[in-house]
């Protein structure tokens, strides 16, 4: 009879597999699920600020070309999607 380490008898019949892993496993998701929308949420806001800081560089002339005001500016670019 041979004598199988855990990690082999994991991977050959599925005994023995960490709880520990699994549960890591679904933290992990959670984690990288959480950070891709912090990051998103992060490059939307700087979108906003870039696309504010453009718009504020402009004369009132050519803002009134394109249809706002400058008291415009920040609450067309905070309005919900």
């Amino acid at each position: 009879m041979e004598i199988l380490s855990r990690p082999s008898l994991h991977d050959i019949h599925g005994i023995g597999a960490p709880e520990d892993a699994r549960l890591r496993s679904s933290w992990a998701k959670g984690s990288f699920a959480r950070l891709r929308r912090v990051i998103s949420v992060l490059s939307g806001e700087l979108e906003a600020r870039r696309t504010a800081r453009e718009l504020c560089a402009l004369d009132d002339r050519m803002l009134r070309d394109i249809g706002i005001s400058r008291s415009d500016i920040h609450r067309l670019l905070r309005r919900p999607r």
